[in-house]
């Protein structure tokens, strides 16, 4: 490998393990796919790969229909036999290296935590070490004697892994947070609209299920709750600060009654926005006489 500036040769190495009969092997190497739209839909491969993004677009969808966001940093597998997709940004240059294992040393891999199956996708940021790493592995690959081919699959083993420990380590609280913090945002505004949770992961593509794990462990509250909150919120400040009635709060806040308000505004405070509001006003007047 040269040091200094890196420049993209595309080019894929597959070795054969095994003796007669034996469909395991070891592959890895660069690939440029611009101009493509498609490129996997509802298929699937034989063997298992991790590909990393080094530039373009695209989206990648698993088998139970999660959509995943592809960018320069990101990483995502393929699994033995298992149906999936990803679709390409045609107008723009898209470029990916990869490391490909057999059957048996995926199944031998995930067993040892090495491959981690339930990342499907994510993003490590986009590191050039990285990915000199694997155009060495390449290089190594295309030059190992058979007896030093095991050698090449422990090194190829030790880049899986470190992908995977970056986006533990690094990667996926960091990125958790940020969709996280984006979700709050989103389930923030617009509190008179009724706003299905399923419908903002759709626009964002996140996965319903692995979102609502992620933003309840980080928030201690559901996603839908977290909304029904905000509208909580907003509603005591209004309560406080608005000559608003409570019909005209519970409009203002996209409530189809008054009663529906009154009715979840006590399940979360424990007092009906009719005694919330006397409350904060009797605290208001003796505050004023007091001082």
């Amino acid at each position: 490998m040269k040091k200094g500036v890196w420049n993209f040769s595309p080019r894929s190495v597959y070795r054969s393990l095994g003796g007669t009969g034996s469909q395991e092997r070891i592959g890895a190497g660069f690939i440029d796919k611009t101009g493509r739209k498609e490129d996997f839909v509802n298929s699937s491969t034989h063997c298992y790969s991790i590909v990393y993004v080094i530039e373009g677009e695209g989206e990648y969808v698993d088998r139970q229909g999660n959509r995943f966001i592809l960018r320069p940093g990101y990483f995502f597998q393929r699994f033995p036999d298992v149906p999936h997709s990803n679709y390409i940004n045609s107008e723009k240059c898209w470029r990916e290296c990869f490391i490909d294992f057999g059957k048996e040393l995926f199944s031998a891999f995930s067993l040892a935590r090495i491959i981690r199956p339930e990342y499907v996708s994510g993003n490590i940021g986009l590191d050039m070490g990285l990915v000199r790493s694997i155009e060495e592995l390449t290089e190594r690959l295309e030059a190992a004697s058979e007896e030093t081919l095991p050698l090449i699959v422990c090194s190829a083993a030790e880049l899986s892994l470190s992908i995977f420990n970056r986006y533990t380590c690094l990667g996926k609280e960091k990125e958790d947070s940020l969709i996280v913090e984006k979700a709050c945002r989103v389930l923030g505004q617009n509190l008179d609209k009724r706003i299905k949770v399923e419908e903002v992961c759709a626009e964002e593509h996140w996965g319903y299920e692995s979102f609502r794990k992620i933003f309840t462990r980080q928030m201690g509250i559901s996603p839908g709750r977290y909304r029904v909150r905000r509208r909580i919120d907003t509603a005591c400040q209004m309560l406080m600060d608005s000559g608003k009635n409570i019909g005209e709060i519970a409009l203002a806040l996209g409530y189809l009654s008054a009663y529906e308000f009154s009715s979840q505004f006590k399940k979360f405070t424990g007092v009906s926005p009719k005694n919330f509001r006397a409350k904060k006003v009797s605290i208001r007047i003796s505050k004023k006489t007091s001082s």
